[in-house]
């Protein structure tokens, strides 16, 4: 009997969510220097899932639409998308396209 493979997807968002203002400040130092950390950011789970529920579900993926607000005071949204990648995906690509392009285009209705 084999043992079926472990689901991080809980561990990542967790810690995403957690961890928010680090992870921007680390991977995206321009980005994070922009937002006003001293007002509150939101997670925007259940919008982004309205997006398209497919792209929100499945093992090894976080995604996360997170609302901010900007030193200059403007709104705006920071989309994340975690995958754990094992082994070569040749459509890795072409995912990763039509994800970012659905988000981008959907993003600006939500969460509000």
């Amino acid at each position: 009997m084999s043992t079926p493979p472990a689901d991080f997807d809980g561990a990542w968002k967790s810690a995403l969510e957690h961890y928010f203002p680090p992870f921007v400040a680390f991977f995206f130092p321009k980005t994070a220097a922009i937002i006003d950390w001293q007002q509150p950011f939101t997670f925007c789970d259940k919008e982004l899932e309205q997006l398209n529920p497919d792209l929100t579900k499945g093992k090894q993926r976080v995604d996360k639409l997170v609302r901010v607000r900007l030193t200059n005071g403007e709104e705006s949204y920071i989309f994340v998308h975690i995958e754990i990648q094992a082994q070569i995906d040749s459509h890795f690509a072409e995912r990763m396209l039509c994800i970012v392009t659905i988000h981008a285009s959907s993003t600006a209705s939500v969460c509000r």
